[in-house]
């Protein structure tokens, strides 16, 4: 099986001959592809939780993969994919997604907390999966709820230059001191 030593292995293969690289360059490409991957709006935490190379069809474009994660062989993985931890105290899905062996990711799927993808298995493009998934299934989205509300306020929240909240209605005008 194939091993990630480095993002070096990631971007460009393993070095050849059984050698290594010299220290300075594997800390100049470790660099270079570190800023390669934060320009295309990415993170991947940690390549050595893939166990081949992955697949990125149409480039890493906005891909988020946790430093937890564990990726098996052979997973195509679209832009805008987030494979997420979740950590958030009283969660009953703590911790991180571990995906099977060809495992194909489309566009915009999130894959979030402790979830295990089976080998085989597709995610269609937009999915959210929160819950295990077999061997040889596909996931897809249902259709969006509609949920019926008096009147939507969007607004959104803010600290000033004093470092005090505001809360910002979507008119952008109104300034409401918060206490929090």
């Amino acid at each position: 099986k194939f091993k990630f030593n480095c993002w070096i292995d990631v971007i460009f293969g393993q070095s050849g001959g059984g050698g290594t690289l010299p220290v300075f360059d594997r800390w100049l490409k470790r660099r270079y592809i570190r800023k390669y991957i934060d320009g295309k709006g990415s993170y991947i935490g940690n390549p050595k939780s893939f166990k081949s190379k992955p697949i990125f069809p149409h480039g890493i474009y906005g891909v988020f993969i946790s430093g937890s994660a564990e990726i098996g062989e052979e997973c195509i993985i679209f832009q805008h994919v987030t494979i997420g931890s979740s950590w958030l105290p009283g969660s009953s899905n703590n911790g991180a997604p571990a995906l099977g062996n060809n495992v194909y990711i489309g566009a915009g799927a999130k894959i979030i907390g402790n979830v295990h993808i089976g080998n085989n298995c597709r995610i269609g493009a937009n999915a959210v999966v929160v819950r295990d998934v077999p061997d040889n299934c596909t996931v897809v989205c249902a259709s969006p709820r509609v949920i019926p509300v008096e009147r939507e306020i969007n607004r959104y929240y803010s600290k000033d230059s004093k470092g005090n909240w505001l809360e910002i209605h979507c008119d952008y005008v109104t300034e409401i001191e918060l206490n929090m």
